[in-house]
């Protein structure tokens, strides 16, 4: 995390003052990239970012621990899912929380349907991601399941029945972005409810001149607002589903 950074950037790392790998860091905005990689020895390691043109920020110091022993792999722990209720409109990824998840960790239990097992996306040792859509209204107890069968303990959650006789429900905020510093290149996530796909962002200044953008869909309780340098100024902002129907506005400035 930092400021000005870059798509195209790269990430030097180096151990005991030697660089020993360079990769190409995922960028998802000017403050924000990530780099997937494995500390093979304990030691003091420098991370380091390289703009395309170069250019070399700061480096930053991290001193990584011999594992403890034995090695063998903990008892993954299921903590809480989110949204910790959710109805049957839900369409995209619900987020696992927990602890001591690895690669290639199942989701098993039960519902209203029978049995469930289903893959998950690993996000890292503490998140993952289940992708879900238009589920079951009814009771469900559900675990996760580590590729070595180790399982954690379980956890039950009610998925509620919602009857669209008047039409789709109109979306709801929970947490929106209230400012960005410039200049600003990448996504920024908005939460809450019944979100569409094709959903957009609109944008008015203090002139009443409007921009509208469109959201990468996540979830109908997530999106992901893209901004390519904003201009800075104060805004009044708000999510517009596709069938017109739109949130409550919010205050949104770039500074």
């Amino acid at each position: 995390m930092g400021e000005r950074m870059v798509p195209g950037s790269s990430v030097v790392i180096s151990f005991q003052g030697v660089p020993v790998a360079t990769q190409l860091a995922s960028f998802y905005s000017s403050q924000v990239v990530s780099v997937t990689t494995v500390f093979g020895l304990p030691g003091t390691y420098t991370i380091t970012l390289v703009s395309p043109l170069g250019t070399t920020s700061n480096g930053i110091t991290l001193n990584v621990q011999a594992p403890p022993a034995p090695t063998v792999a903990p008892t993954p722990e299921l903590q809480m899912i989110f949204p910790p209720s959710f109805d049957t409109t839900f369409l995209g990824n619900a987020w696992i929380m927990g602890d001591n998840f690895l690669p290639g960790a199942t989701l098993v239990g039960t519902g209203p349907a029978g049995p469930i097992a289903t893959p998950l996306l690993f996000v890292n040792t503490t998140t993952l991601g289940w992708d879900t859509a238009t589920p079951l209204a009814g009771n469900y107890t559900v675990q996760v399941m580590n590729p070595d069968f180790q399982t954690s303990k379980a956890v039950s959650f009610t998925v509620g029945q919602i009857a669209l006789t008047g039409g789709l429900p109109a979306p709801t905020l929970v947490y929106a972005p209230t400012s960005v510093t410039s200049p600003f290149f990448g996504t920024v996530r908005i939460f809450g409810s019944d979100f569409q796909l094709g959903a957009s962002v609109e944008l008015t200044d203090s002139q009443g001149n409007k921009t509208t953008t469109p959201v990468l869909f996540v979830a109908s309780d997530e999106v992901w607002w893209e901004l390519t340098y904003p201009k800075t100024g104060t805004y009044s902002a708000l999510v517009r589903n596709a069938d017109g129907q739109a949130t409550t506005t919010w205050s949104f400035s770039v500074n």
